[in-house]
């Protein structure tokens, strides 16, 4: 606010951090000194599909405006992107309630009316597309132009940008991936996986045997966002999740308020 007052206008940004509650509370307070309050956030999750798809790219991401009303109560508007939020569907299966038809579907499309199964399904946009469109925005807003992880383009992209990067075959400089690949590796996690990785190649250098057997001890680390659990199950299988939990070559990071 006080950037606000001096300049007309303030902007915040924040990354890495954790819930944030009800997004009304970061806009109330400036309706009590005559400003409009605007927050929008980066769901920690993926729960919700782009529309007329099935794979889990977005967040609830939510918005709250707030304005002043003189002598009145403040105009604010507090909502997610979604029909419902998520905490609204944990409140009906803590409490043994079916869903209302329209808040989410199941993979084959059909409605789910059942909240205890909602890991099972895809959330459904306000607004049919016009929804999925805000909650995008909002995405490239309080994710990406914060540095935030925001979509699919998570972590664990990051071993297989690098490792081209020794064939020759990096992105060009000055590219968005380029830039990307540059922010990622400032991560501490993502820099000693790169540093054991480049060690594990040099002493696998002499065949490919070799390598094999770097990877099989669990050399090579990958960090994975939380949200691809479910996609590794599905594709490798559970064995494949529990054998690289158990060398600690994997782990599961999640990004709460990012």
């Amino acid at each position: 606010m006080g950037k606000a007052a001096q300049a007309g206008i303030g902007w915040v940004g924040v990354r890495n951090g954790n819930h944030a509650g009800p997004a009304a509370l970061y806009v109330r307070p400036q309706t009590e000194r005559g400003m409009i309050g605007l927050a929008a956030a980066v769901g920690s999750a993926n729960h919700v599909p782009p529309f007329g798809g099935s794979d889990l790219l977005l967040g609830t991401n939510p918005i709250a405006i707030a304005a002043p009303a003189g002598r009145h109560e403040p105009f604010v508007l507090d909502m997610a992107t979604t029909v419902a939020a998520v905490g609204k569907i944990r409140t009906l299966a803590q409490r043994g309630e079916s869903m209302p038809e329209g808040w989410m579907v199941a993979r084959d499309g059909k409605p789910l009316t059942d909240p205890k199964r909602q890991s099972e399904g895809l959330m459904l946009p306000i607004g049919g597309p016009k929804g999925y469109g805000l909650a995008m925005a909002l995405g490239l807003l309080a994710g990406s132009l914060n540095g935030a992880a925001f979509g699919m383009g998570d972590l664990c992209v990051a071993p297989f940008v690098n490792g081209s990067l020794g064939f020759g075959n990096g992105p060009k400089p000055g590219t968005r991936l380029a830039r990307w690949l540059a922010r990622v590796n400032e991560r501490p996690s993502v820099a000693a996986a790169a540093g054991a990785a480049r060690a594990a190649a040099a002493e696998a250098a002499t065949s490919l045997g070799a390598v094999a057997e770097q990877i099989a001890s669990g050399r090579f680390k990958r960090e994975y966002r939380d949200h691809r659990l479910e996609w590794m199950i599905r594709s490798g299988g559970l064995d494949v999740v529990l054998e690289g939990l158990a060398k600690e070559n994997i782990r599961f990071v999640e990004f709460r308020g990012a």
